[in-house]
């Protein structure tokens, strides 16, 4: 912040350094201006031309002590911006008309204004005050803004057409001194219920408390989603409040969006039911992802100090209400648990499972979730370095504590407290286990007995990390919501299939289920039969996930009962055994596999002719085979929502390319209205990249928020104009919502039946990369819309930003650079 005087316009190397230091904060991200009366031509010249020429910098003004008769002229020359915030227009003295003509033209020559903050430091309630509708845009022929924060204080404001016309998106709204009127000046009343008509549901809500009403909490309960809600009476406004409203919106609205909320602030001045206390705890304890909360206890400090220390009896009421505060804080910090060996604090895992078998901790009491990673003292290593780690001290003379010193009282500490530790998380809901390379046996069997004990265990994901899984007795489980199993084991088919398929018949509200590509050897391939097989026909599972990889699958009337709700499926590596060669067995053991596994085995393209024929719909689809049963399953129906066509190919590249043109000519369009993310890696070169033969295609999908798609090589010319990578960069920018671009290389056609990881495929691959990287960096200047776009390639992600070396205007650049907040 600077300080303006006579002495600075004498100084004439002020007129030179300030413009200079200007320029060097290239980095800048956000600038708030606090004008004053005294800011020279030069001081004003300046700092506009800087954010002119920064579209992305937040620019936030604030006139409380006024500004000088260059101001407003110079704010009027601003454009383009996605951010603006200006406070105090009307303490500009006899330039706040100019001042706040200028915000107007501003506005209405920003497209793509997203956040828009005003104070007018305005406080009589009459027709003379500025309204919402003196400073959006009239003009209705011309394309609304996308405006999703909007802050207004002191201000007429009214809902009609005119202003509806440019909050379709908004998603914050924040009304302090809502000023009321017959002209443009709703009551706060009327402007819920034109929200809550209008079905424009706010992810956070800024009021005062005191504005808080019945057509408030009526809005809050029509639709779900609020994440954040502020009610604030920092400013002291008295009013004869009804506790009515309060005991309302902790009975009946916080329960109801307690699954989204994120944020709550609740500030009061005044005793009351909107004072934490026993009787509003339950509700905010209800609200399990809120990552913020300030309360008040005022009622408590100004109800029993009367002006002097806390007696005994009122400290130990604060004390009450100090612990309902601090079970809803425990219950955040304590929702997940992780039990891991740390070879720098060797005895804390023992520590920590000593205090959760004791009881000793509250924590046991709060934890949803729990995460059992490696016991042993070398766990956290990769195997080269458990390797080095054991040779190291198997030649080591030293006598110090090193990590496989500590390896014998660390067991003895688990084996003490491990089970009675877990068995003491009874609300636990969901694990994760990592089963280490070097754990002992015993904590395999100790651990699958206490989860057996959870009552409230309804997710289980276990990372097998490639040792013996023999006591791994899944069997011991039952009613399993969600099961989910990766990383592979010797003797996978013994000791895990076979248990899995009893605890998947022990839980018939099993929804979800991911099992990987876990085999180590041809003669360990299991079927869907294998893991469905035990499950009574006549009570099918409502499968609505599921994940194979590397597995023999067959729908047939065994297993199609319970896929009939699936809308999730990812189906990558389908073994058919009636056509697989193995190449470790030998003629018995081949014939063995044939004998248990090919009356359950099928081709990908019989699956999706099944799928088709049976009218499974899916919303979202991973799979890495793509053919013309495939297609025509993805053409038979709408809706889609998710789909990744990873080694998209054929056996040749004319085939393949008559796949890709199917896909994007045919069954494309099909999901257009409801396809949120598209990923198509192709192995090879060809029409599955994009290009002019199916930019019209991705433009039609106009909800499409993640895109990954590879490019040509011999399409990118910047020489000529005619780039590939800057073609693919325009149509982002005309789709309305995609988010993050995805842009790589596939392999050059030239190199079809080579080696895959050969040196021409890395070295072709690596040089189109890095020309992607060059292109990405020399599109520009980006409109407006390109602002809040991610593109990522494989050397690193960018976002739009200023360079002035480039021009004008806004470039694609590396996101590592990080910005920082001037205050002038």
């Amino acid at each position: 912040m600077y300080h303006s005087t006579s002495s600075v316009e004498e100084d004439n190397s002020f007129s030179v350094l300030f413009p200079a230091a200007m320029t060097l904060l290239a980095n800048v991200h956000a600038v708030s201006w606090f004008t004053c009366q005294g800011d020279t031509k030069l001081i004003v010249e300046t700092i506009m031309t800087q954010i002119n020429a920064r579209p992305l910098l937040e620019a936030s003004f604030n006139c409380s002590d006024g500004c000088s008769a260059h101001f407003p002229a110079q704010l009027s020359s601003i454009e383009g911006r996605e951010s603006f915030s200006l406070t105090n227009i009307f303490l500009a003295g006899q330039h706040a008309t100019g001042v706040a003509s200028a915000v107007s033209r501003i506005i209405s020559r920003s497209p793509g204004l997203i956040r828009l903050e005003i104070d007018t430091g305005y406080y009589a309630a009459t027709i003379a005050a500025p309204s919402l509708h003196d400073i959006l845009p009239k003009n209705m022929n011309l394309p609304p803004l996308s405006i999703e924060s909007l802050s207004l204080r002191c201000m007429r404001t009214l809902l009609d057409a005119e202003t509806l016309y440019h909050l379709r998106s908004l998603k914050s709204l924040s009304i302090h001194f809502n000023l009321t009127t017959t002209i443009q000046g709703s009551l706060l009343f009327q402007i819920w219920e034109t929200l809550r008509k209008e079905s424009i549901h706010l992810t956070k809500i800024d009021v005062n408390l005191t504005d808080v009403d019945d057509s408030l909490l009526d809005y809050l309960t029509s639709y779900d989603g609020i994440q954040q809600i502020v009610f604030d009476n920092s400013a002291r406004l008295w009013s004869r409040h009804d506790e009515a409203i309060a005991n309302r919106f902790f009975d009946d609205v916080l329960p109801r969006v307690s699954r989204s909320l994120q944020s709550l602030h609740l500030v009061t001045i005044s005793p009351g039911a909107w004072c934490f206390g026993k009787n509003n705890a339950s509700s905010i304890a209800q609200c399990t992802r809120i990552e913020e909360l300030t309360v008040s206890i005022v009622d408590i400090v100004q109800t029993h100090s009367r002006g002097t220390l806390l007696g005994g009896t009122h400290k130990k009421t604060l004390r009450r209400v100090c612990r309902y505060l601090n079970d809803i804080v425990e219950h955040q910090l304590f929702s997940n648990i992780v039990l891991k060996y740390s070879n720098y604090q060797p005895d804390l895992i023992c520590e920590q499972l000593e205090a959760l078998a004791s009881r000793t901790t509250t924590a046991r009491t709060h934890a949803r979730s729990l995460e059992i990673r490696g016991f042993s003292p070398d766990s956290h290593l990769g195997a080269r370095s458990r390797s080095r780690s054991v040779e190291r001290n198997r030649n080591s003379r030293s006598r110090s504590r090193g990590p496989l010193a500590e390896a014998h009282s660390v067991n003895r500490g688990l084996l003490a407290h491990l089970g009675q530790a877990i068995c003491s998380l009874r609300k636990v809901q969901e694990v994760w286990w990592h089963v280490g390379m070097s754990d002992p046996e015993w904590v395999q069997i100790v651990v699958m007995d206490s989860l057996a004990s959870l009552p409230a265990l309804g997710e289980l994901r276990i990372s097998l990390g490639g040792g013996s899984a023999s006591s791994l007795k899944l069997e011991q489980l039952t009613d399993l919501r969600k099961i989910t199993i990766t990383g592979y084991c010797p003797h996978y088919r013994r000791d895990v299939v076979s248990g899995l398929r009893t605890l998947i018949s022990n839980s018939p509200r099993l929804t979800h289920l991911d099992v990987g590509y876990n085999r180590t050897d041809d003669s360990e391939i299991s079927t869907l039969h294998d893991l469905l097989g035990a499950v009574p026909l006549d009570t099918p599972l409502g499968l609505n996930n599921l994940t194979l990889r590397g597995w023999c699958v067959r729908l047939d009337a065994d297993t199609l009962p319970h896929l009939r709700s699936l809308s999730s499926f990812s189906l990558h590596i389908n073994l058919d055994a009636r056509g697989y060669t193995p190449s470790d067995l030998d003629d018995s053991a081949h014939e063995e596999l044939l004998r248990r596994t090919a009356a359950y085995s099928s081709s990908t393209e019989e699956i999706w002719d099944t799928l088709k024929e049976e009218r499974i719909c899916l919303k979202e689809l991973s799979t890495d085979e793509v053919s013309d049963a495939l297609l025509d399953y993805l053409a038979s129906f709408s809706g889609l929502q998710q789909l990744t066509l990873t080694s998209a190919t054929a056996a040749s590249a004319r085939k393949s390319d008559a796949l890709a043109m199917k896909f994007y000519d045919d069954v494309l369009p099909r999901h257009a209205n409801t396809l949120v993310s598209l990923d198509v890696c192709p192995v090879y070169e060809g029409k599955w990249c994009f290009g002019k033969h199916n930019a019209a295609s991705l433009l039609q999908c106009s909800k499409l928020s993640n895109l990954k798609i590879h490019i040509n090589s011999e399409e990118i010319n910047r020489a000529k104009k005619q780039d590939v990578v800057w073609s693919l960069l325009e149509v982002a920018e005309d789709l309305p919502n995609l988010s993050q671009l995805s842009i790589s290389s596939a392999d050059s056609e030239s190199n079809r039946g080579g080696r895959s990881g050969s040196n021409p495929s890395i070295g072709h691959i690596y040089r189109v990369n890095k020309e992607i990287s060059q292109s990405v960096t020399t599109f520009g200047p980006i409109d407006s819309v390109g602002v809040s776009k991610i593109i990522t390639t494989p050397a690193r992600d960018y976002v739009a930003k200023s360079d002035q070396e480039a021009g004008n205007g806004l470039w694609y650049r590396s996101s590592m650079s990080q910005g920082s907040h001037l205050e002038l």
